[in-house]
């Protein structure tokens, strides 16, 4: 009851204003993912370029780089721009590492989708973006919803960016948020328990909202 009944300044007040926080960051951090990671993912699926693997294989690169690689370059660029301890921060920080996922996951879906529907749309007078709009993205539904949970559960379980970029309740996040139930000399088994418990709620009903789509797009990859 605590995290529901506790003025803001204690550690399990400060909960609900992390809850805000992480819902709110991971949403931005989704949206950008999904429109930069769709039209890129077009690109590499259907234009012919030179070096194209090659580039993909870059946007990877910047994912699988350790965390430890990039946080400083990436703080004293947030300090520069005065941007830590910010929900922006963390947004730009998230989103570096879900678009490369999203435009990786994305492009090998949408290569598996056969290219005589855009064809057939572009003969018909729509351009190579109205094909997308209205050709492609409704077919590859379930595979933008898979993406865009993944992404979401990217930002929302980041832990290690989260403690470095802030340090307020007005920007922490649900997993700095819960590492602050232990003390230094204590640990409050009941709140860490509630919050973990309140932490998984978004994620799991994303799931099972979106569950039949989330089944399609990782298990088909194609239209039917």
């Amino acid at each position: 009851m605590a995290i529901f009944t506790e003025a803001t300044g204690g550690v399990a007040g400060d909960f609900r204003a992390a809850l805000v926080n992480s819902l709110l960051v991971a949403a931005c951090s989704v949206a950008v993912s999904l429109v930069t990671g769709v039209l890129g993912a077009y690109a590499f699926a259907r234009l012919r370029f030179r070096g194209r693997g090659f580039v993909l294989f870059l946007f990877m690169l910047t994912y699988m780089m350790p965390p430890l690689a990039l946080v400083v370059p990436l703080y004293l660029a947030g300090a520069a721009l005065d941007l830590l301890d910010t929900r922006t921060a963390l947004t730009v920080v998230y989103c570096s590492l879900t678009t490369p996922f999203v435009l990786w996951l994305l492009s090998g879906y949408f290569r598996a989708l056969p290219a005589e529907l855009e064809e057939a749309a572009r003969i018909d007078g729509c351009t190579r973006v109205g094909a997308l709009v209205r050709i492609v993205l409704p077919v590859a539904r379930p595979g933008l919803i898979s993406a865009g949970l993944l992404a979401f559960l990217m930002a929302w379980d980041e832990f290690f960016y989260a403690l470095v970029f802030t340090s307020s309740p007005a920007s922490k996040t649900v997993p700095v948020a819960l590492a602050e139930f232990t003390g230094r000399y204590s640990l409050d088994f009941g709140q860490m328990a509630a919050g973990g418990l309140l932490a998984a709620v978004p994620p799991v009903l994303i799931a099972l909202f979106f569950q039949k789509h989330i089944t399609r797009g990782l298990a088909a990859g194609a239209v039917k």
